[in-house]
């Protein structure tokens, strides 16, 4: 199957890139308590079943990049043990974070993703895993981690997994199949392509233009209760989200600041306005009603 229109944004950005991680994406998940590696090893591999997207590699031809999806993938979630060592948790996060660090290789004909079982001690223990954005992002993990919960779930009260997961990548890539020949998408095209003829200038310029870095950094900003009520209410009377007010005053902030007010920021809006994202915000909404045995 081709790529879709924003696996090919990835794609040819990674080309670029081709032994740097940006577009690595993953997470780690402490589990307290004892785990069941039989029937972890278990859930994980109906996880991969269940998802398309996951048994998927990169045909690596730049003149047709495609996706091919895997009917057999021969997994088995991997497994480390750390526990013997004098500070097993500092271990273990040092070998999550060098392993998050190496690139997917897409000329390796391996699944683009890595899940590992990390044990820290008898009861304790991290399950890492890492994707290539080019199969997934942030919201499709969380996801994931659900239906893994209660693949484990049903398989430890059951026997085996007895319920069915809906969704596909098949349909996704069908859906924007369908988009890219609509009138929408010519309308979309038409609007973007002159948004941008003339670009403002840079809102944060480098400080050496000699030195180029893809390494990134997340910095938190902490409101204090009293000043988010605030905002919650200022929301409110604007009929907008408590989200919209903040995005708002940072625009101000740097619109005055730097006294320019042509300034574009970017959001992750995960498709938000489909139909199959409401139902995907359902399914994942339903995890506080489920019963797990383990402490994720």
């Amino acid at each position: 199957m081709k790529l879709t229109l924003p696996q090919q944004d990835v794609y040819f950005e990674q080309l670029l890139y081709p032994d740097e991680p940006i577009y690595n994406i993953g997470a780690k998940i402490a589990i307290e308590g004892t785990v069941d590696a039989d029937i972890f090893n278990k859930a994980y591999i109906q996880l991969i079943n269940q998802h398309d997207a996951y048994r998927s590699i990169v045909i690596n031809d730049i003149q047709n990049p495609r996706i091919e999806i895997r009917s057999e993938h021969n997994s088995e979630l991997d497994f480390v043990d750390f526990s013997k060592e004098n500070n097993p948790d500092g271990v273990a996060n040092d070998f999550m974070q060098t392993t998050f660090g190496k690139a997917f290789d897409f000329n390796s004909g391996a699944l683009l993703h890595k899940f590992i079982l990390v044990k820290v001690s008898e009861t304790f223990h991290y399950l890492f895993s890492m994707y290539h954005h080019i199969i997934t992002d942030g919201w499709g993990t969380s996801v994931m981690f659900q239906r893994l919960v209660k693949n484990y779930n049903e398989l430890h009260e059951h026997g085996s997994v007895i319920s069915e997961y809906p969704f596909s990548y098949k349909t996704f890539v069908e859906d924007d199949e369908t988009y890219f020949n609509s009138e929408d998408y010519q309308k979309d095209k038409t609007y973007w392509l002159t948004k941008f003829e003339n670009l403002p200038e840079p809102l944060f310029k480098r400080i050496d233009e000699t030195v180029y870095s893809n390494k990134s950094k997340r910095q938190s900003i902490q409101i204090k209760r009293e000043v988010y009520n605030k905002l919650a209410e200022i929301a409110k009377a604007s009929r907008a989200s408590t989200f919209h007010v903040i995005l708002a005053s940072l625009y101000l902030y740097f619109a005055r600041k730097h006294q320019n007010n042509d300034i574009s920021i970017g959001l992750p809006v995960l498709n938000r306005g489909k139909s199959i994202f409401k139902k995907t915000v359902g399914l994942f909404m339903g995890i506080s009603a489920l019963r797990i045995p383990l402490d994720f």
